[in-house]
């Protein structure tokens, strides 16, 4: 599913031709038409609470983001085990009132719009779909640079950042810099346009097509 998958199965197995091709993104999120939200002061997170998902070293993060502007908000939307220890955690940062967990939202296609940037602080993904979600709405993105995913998604300084693995601080000036300066907002939103569509399901799918006519080609 990913060019890292497609690396290892070519270091790591005798396949001789290895072809990788993305999920594509839900077709309710093509051309999609409303505008990016540059008064929006709400940040948005996506993604089961699980330990991998890290949502406790987002807390810390967001102690540093939202105490330094006191007008901006942080959303999850998400549930799972982890529930009990983010909210001890968004309790000890003392920004319970700021960094809110949403639960799950069935209608969370919605619900981007409303957003000025996406984050995501996972341990490790695989070829993570909320991402493409993002970018389809048009959003900033700032992602850790883990080993698969999301620098398949992000492209540095053009649609967003990518940090270095667990890097909280780190983490939280890029988020700053995005809060400081609307214009490279601006310039990432309008630049996720000119990738997204390599994710659209007609894409993928003339990949899968062109995958199974040069298998039957094949003497």
């Amino acid at each position: 599913m990913t060019q890292h998958d497609q690396k290892n199965y070519k270091e790591h197995t005798w396949a001789k031709q290895v072809v990788q091709i993305y999920n594509p993104i839900d077709a309710a999120l093509e051309n999609l038409q409303h505008n990016y939200d540059t008064e929006s002061k709400q940040i948005i997170s996506v993604g089961r609470l699980t330990y991998l998902k890290n949502f406790e070293l987002l807390a810390d993060i967001a102690k540093i983001v939202l105490k330094k502007h006191q007008d901006w908000v942080w959303h999850i939307y998400g549930s799972g085990e982890s529930e009990a220890s983010i909210r001890t955690k968004i309790m000890e940062n003392g920004i319970e009132d700021r960094l809110e967990l949403k639960g799950h939202a069935s209608n969370i296609y919605d619900v981007y719009k409303d957003y000025a940037m996406m984050i995501m602080t996972s341990r490790s993904e695989g070829f993570p779909m909320t991402l493409l979600e993002g970018m389809a709405n048009k959003l900033p993105l700032v992602s850790f640079d883990i080993i698969s995913g999301p620098n398949e998604i992000i492209r540095e300084d053009e649609n967003g950042f990518l940090i270095e693995p667990l890097n909280a601080q780190e983490m939280a000036e890029k988020i700053n810099e995005l809060i400081e300066n609307p214009e490279i907002r601006k310039e990432f939103s309008k630049n996720n346009i000119k990738y997204i569509d390599q994710y659209n399901l007609k894409s993928i799918t003339e990949k899968w097509i062109s995958l199974f006519r040069n298998v039957l080609n094949k003497p």
